[in-house]
């Protein structure tokens, strides 16, 4: 069965700073600053306020995290 790209615009793809923030359970402004300062994963930035991580760099550092402990 082929898969139309149509079908897969449900699945999120990014995190927002507020997702970012309750995963990590840290402040929002905690986690804006750690996404305008970091390298260990991909933040899209829209405009000046609005930034979204790329869900599945950001999942492999946070992996990356778990196991170094």
């Amino acid at each position: 069965m082929k898969m139309e790209c149509s079908e897969n615009t449900n699945i999120q793809r990014t995190y927002t700073a507020e997702q970012i923030a309750q995963i990590l359970g840290i402040s929002v402004r905690k986690a804006y600053d750690f996404c305008a300062t970091t390298k260990e994963f991909k933040v899209i930035r829209i405009g000046k306020r609005c930034v979204r991580v790329h869900k599945e760099s950001f999942e492999k550092w946070l992996e990356s995290q778990c196991d170094a402990q």
